[in-house]
């Protein structure tokens, strides 16, 4: 069971820390809300999976997600499935020290596997700007594991990512997310990649509204100044 709860991380990964848009909540400012879809390949040792995800943010604050994956554990191929729950009960501001924190709840189960897997994590990253279309979204944390049909059944791993964030629009966000996850048999690699669809907010409004209102006055400075 040991090798089952490793592979499980594949998808509490995808849940509690952004190795796709499972939790597109940490790339998203506080009061935004939207829905990200996302996919990533899992792999220590012994296993692989490839795991497909998406996932819903209310208000920056609370996630909704889910996650399906194809686990390789030859020579049997199994599915692996994933319902979750997030919080973000701090989201940093603009002090140099702020950074986010990020509480999640996870519950998983696999194809020709008895019991479903329960995990909550904690995790900590702070959005880092690079230019205006770049950003790098440093992530850590730490999550446990156990069988709700074995109590005994358990593992604790810690997490490190370094999510790549690009801004091709105002309302549309791709990610590349890099991230390693530890317990005490296997160090789990995964790559990830998503899109996240932000929904518009009054203040992005307003300012869209003014950008299009001095583009009509000034049409002659708006274009030397590039909009």
């Amino acid at each position: 069971m040991r090798i089952c709860l490793a592979i499980q991380l594949g998808c509490t990964i995808v849940c509690l820390f952004p190795a796709s848009s499972h939790c597109q909540g940490q790339y998203l400012d506080k009061g935004t809300s939207g829905f990200g879809v996302g996919t990533s390949y899992q792999s220590n040792t012994d296993v692989s999976a490839f795991v497909y995800s998406g996932g819903l943010t209310i208000n920056g604050r609370f996630d909704m997600g889910f996650a399906i994956g194809n686990l390789r554990d030859e020579p049997s191929h199994r599915t692996i499935q994933s319902v979750s729950l997030g919080f973000y009960p701090t989201k940093q501001d603009a002090s140099a020290s702020s950074v986010s924190i990020g509480l999640q709840t996870a519950f998983q189960w696999t194809s020709n596997t008895p019991g479903v897997i329960a995990s909550v994590g904690v995790c900590f990253f702070k959005m880092t700007t690079i230019s205006r279309r770049l950003s790098l979204l440093p992530t850590g944390g730490a999550f446990h594991m156990r069988n709700l049909d074995n109590l005994k059944q358990h593992n604790t791993a810690v997490v490190f990512g370094l999510p790549v964030v690009l801004k091709p629009s105002t309302w549309v966000l791709l990610t590349f997310n890099p991230t390693i996850t530890i317990d005490e048999d296997y160090e789990t690699y995964t790559i990830g990649i998503g899109i996240v669809f932000m929904a518009p907010t009054e203040t992005a409004n307003k300012k869209t509204e003014h950008n299009t209102l001095e583009v009509r006055r000034y049409p002659s400075m708006a274009k030397a100044s590039g909009r």
